[in-house]
């Protein structure tokens, strides 16, 4: 007796007559109900475990579409045990399989059973994306447009190719605790990429200066109508400190007060005199508050002058570096409570800017009068408002001649 038997896993069989011998060799159709058990490993793989045949040598299977070409047999593979794994080419269809079956025998009328087909029953795998196979970029800051992209990347659900994956829709930001409103947010759009997909999402530049807090989401639709849609869901945290390596952020310094201040003049005019905050550079400008002032106990201040023309010097605030500016408060003073427990407040106060490099003010003061000044430095034009109210205030007082006793 010869048996043809295909080795070649693409090879297609179209029924056992394609075996048959040449030696007057017959296949006999076995109704005989085996044990089976069917598993899909992924959407396009199929595992077949069935009971053992005692007379079995050789086990071909085939397969074929339950609904669009039931005679249409392929070749699923040969084993010398009663289990196989194939592939399909589309998870979309219903499959059948069954199998002939090479006997130990000496009769060469009976060699060859063919297993009536078999429907598989579909098991497919979850059509979803786990946790762990979504992955968040790190964002990309665009000086020229003002705005920072990041990029959510997710794989194919587990046991799915890209084939599988029909499209998408739906995408969507949503803030949760930003400084924008929901209608002021671009559209994210969606790129299809090897593997998966990704969801690209622009935002303002200034978004970064609070802490803002967005939910993103996007429907991935299956190309088969038996899965549902899976919706790709993942929360976004942005504020600069937790993007400190972001350019935008690097400069991203709230307006620093320096405590260390030197004040000299004379007749009114007083000279101010600072030093930038450490570590952070030249500041835009210097915010500088001033007035008439109610006492508080502050720390190292230096001011000095002589006939009303004053000059403040301070050092910066540690750790910063030069800001852009200073932010500087001056005005007449009031003291409250009494020693030691004493503050000080701007009653009338004024305010001007002195340049990022400037370490010195001069001003035309009266003199007699108790002063108090303010020295912040702006690192950033988005975040330039002074925290003065918790701010020590320094005072100073330019003593005429005639009220020095000799």
């Amino acid at each position: 007796m010869y048996v043809e038997i295909p080795i070649c896993a693409n090879q297609r069989l179209y029924g056992w007559r394609a075996m048959r011998p040449t030696h007057g060799t017959d296949a006999e159709t076995t109704d005989d109900v085996l044990t089976v058990r069917t598993e899909y490993l992924d959407a396009h793989t199929i595992h077949i475990v069935m009971s053992r045949n005692p007379q079995a040598f050789i086990y071909i299977f085939e397969f074929s579409t339950v609904s669009t070409s039931p005679d249409d047999w392929m070749f699923a593979g040969v084993s010398i045990t009663p289990e196989i794994t194939f592939t399909t080419p589309d998870p979309c269809r219903d499959y059948q399989f069954r199998v002939l079956v090479v006997l130990r025998s000496t009769n060469p009328q009976h060699q060859i059973a063919v297993l009536r087909p078999r429907a598989i029953q579909v098991t497919l795998p979850e059509f979803a994306v786990e946790t762990d196979q979504i992955t968040v970029e790190h964002p990309v800051y665009n000086s020229a447009e003002g705005t920072v992209t990041i990029y959510v990347k997710w794989k194919n659900p587990r046991g799915y190719a890209d084939a599988d994956i029909y499209g998408y829709e739906g995408a969507a930001v949503y803030p949760i605790q930003c400084l924008s409103p929901e209608d002021e947010l671009p559209t994210p759009t969606v790129e299809q990429v090897t593997g998966g997909g990704r969801l690209k999402v622009s935002l303002p530049a200034e978004m970064l200066e609070g802490k803002c807090r967005l939910w993103v989401e996007v429907r991935m639709l299956p190309r088969c109508v038996r899965l549902e849609p899976f919706s790709v869901q993942q929360s976004l945290e942005l504020d600069c400190e937790r993007l400190a390596d972001l350019d935008i952020c690097k400069h991203e310094v709230s307006p620093q007060c320096t405590d260390v201040i030197d004040v000299w003049g004379s007749n009114g005019n007083v000279t101010v005199m600072w030093a930038p905050p450490a570590e952070f550079g030249d500041p835009l400008y210097y915010h500088i508050r001033y007035g008439a002032a109610e006492m508080q106990c502050t720390d190292v201040i230096d001011v000095w002058g002589s006939n009303g023309n004053v000059t403040v010097m301070w050092a910066p605030p540690a750790e910063f570096g030069d800001p852009l500016y200073y932010h500087i408060r001056y005005g007449a003073a009031e003291m409250q409570g009494v020693p030691p427990f004493v503050s000080w407040t701007i009653a009338s106060r004024r305010e001007v800017k002195a340049a990022g490099d400037a370490k010195s003010l001069s001003m035309q003061l009266d003199e007699d009068t108790d002063y108090g000044i303010q020295i912040c430095a702006v690192y950033n034009e988005q975040r330039k408002k002074p925290k003065f109210g918790v701010v020590g205030v320094t005072p100073f007082i330019c003593t005429s001649c005639k009220t020095i006793r000799m």
